[in-house]
């Protein structure tokens, strides 16, 4: 008996609750028609104007075909932009690890698709009152031709080594070289999931943090997975 007039009370509170918040349809009714609107004789149900819409959909144009014309070319321009260099893409692939106080190396992408690892060894030079400005003409730079386009180059160097990890969409790649030795690849990892960010270990040389697009981190050790 209990249980029957509390379930009672409950429908009852719901349905009173119900009727504070909702509108009686006859009031809504009375002020509508208070209001003395007109209705649109041409509706989207008219037989006559699908008639009038199928015989002119040729000749008037939903959009001017000037105005469409132009935003098609901005469109297009826009996007043959972003294809041949995305900032927010190609953002962070560019590393330069210092050897001296006056000497490093440059690491950055080239190639017409930005597919291509090179490493460049520069001199900051100090010509007089002019601005510092570097020299790259001691040596030519070690290329490394990839599988697809560098996203972003992340570096650390500990007690003279350098490691170089390379982020593209599904690949990332580490290279280890020094001030005499040449850059030399050491592993290349790929990723179910696109890779949206890679950071060198400032400490452990050879460990490597690889977050994806799934919102996952890995942490990479090279050589032992």
């Amino acid at each position: 008996m209990f249980l029957e007039t509390s379930g009672f009370f409950c429908v009852f509170v719901v349905l009173q609750k119900y009727r504070q918040e909702s509108v009686n349809m006859w009031k809504t009714k009375s002020y509508v028609d208070l209001l003395k609107y007109k209705i649109c004789p041409m509706t989207y149900r008219s037989k006559s104007l699908n008639k009038y819409c199928s015989l002119l959909s040729d000749v008037i144009h939903d959009i001017p075909p000037e105005l469409l014309g132009s935003l098609l070319y901005e469109e297009l321009v826009e996007q043959s932009d972003r294809a041949q260099f995305s900032e927010g893409a190609t953002g962070g692939a560019l590393a330069f690890v210092p050897f001296s106080q006056s000497e490093g190396c440059l690491v950055y992408p080239g190639g017409p698709g930005m597919d291509r690892l090179n490493f460049h060894k520069v001199a900051l030079l100090h010509p007089g009152e002019r601005p510092p400005c570097l020299d790259a003409s001691g040596s030519a730079p070690a290329s490394f031709q990839l599988k697809a386009a560098i996203r972003q180059i992340s570096c650390g160097s500990l007690f003279g080594d350098c490691c170089v990890a390379v982020r593209s969409d599904h690949l990332c790649g580490v290279w280890r070289f020094s001030e005499r030795r040449e850059p030399s690849l050491l592993q290349v990892v790929s990723t179910p999931a696109a890779a949206t960010c890679v950071s060198v270990s400032p400490h452990v040389l050879g460990e490597v943090l690889v977050a994806s697009e799934s919102g996952a981190a890995h942490l990479w050790r090279v050589g032992r997975g």
